[in-house]
């Protein structure tokens, strides 16, 4: 059962991104409502393969087939009250809407480096390469930034 609440827990901050997206549409800002689509529907394709792999476990655990196609269909109950949430932050409150984006798009990010990297990478050094890539990231931002502004 730990596999099924750490993969729900793991679907906020996609849900959020999908919310934060669609909010943003709302607002006025340069989103799009297909990009908010296009968004929604890659985290959920991405989603399909870790709701499979979350059944497979339980069911070598011992579940039965209907039981642990239940509880992997349970890994994503979380999305719609987490992309409403997002989208009703933004809706509510506009003057966050770069805040939002931001957080949504990094915890993402630090998700994919510290739990996925690794482990195609073959080491188990998490924070160390997690750290190090948002930091590159953050020095690419602000050179980056700063180059457009020259």
């Amino acid at each position: 059962m730990l596999i099924v609440v750490a993969l729900a827990l793991q679907h906020v901050p996609e849900a959020l991104a999908c919310g934060v997206a669609f909010g943003a549409t709302s607002q006025g800002t340069s989103t799009s409502w297909s990009e908010a689509v296009a968004l929604s529907v890659a985290i959920g394709l991405q989603d399909i393969p870790e709701g499979a792999a979350a059944s497979l476990v339980l069911l070598r655990m011992g579940y039965t087939p209907q039981s642990a196609f239940f509880w992997g269909q349970m890994t994503g109950v979380v999305q719609p009250f987490a992309g409403v949430l997002g989208a009703a932050a933004v809706v509510v409150v506009n003057p966050i809407l770069p805040y939002a984006l931001s957080f949504a798009s990094a915890a993402m990010l630090y998700v994919i480096v510290r739990d996925m990297v690794p482990d195609c990478m073959g080491d188990g050094g998490g924070n160390t390469n997690a750290v190090t890539i948002m930091v590159g990231f953050v020095v690419m931002l602000v050179v980056s930034t700063l180059l457009e502004a020259i």
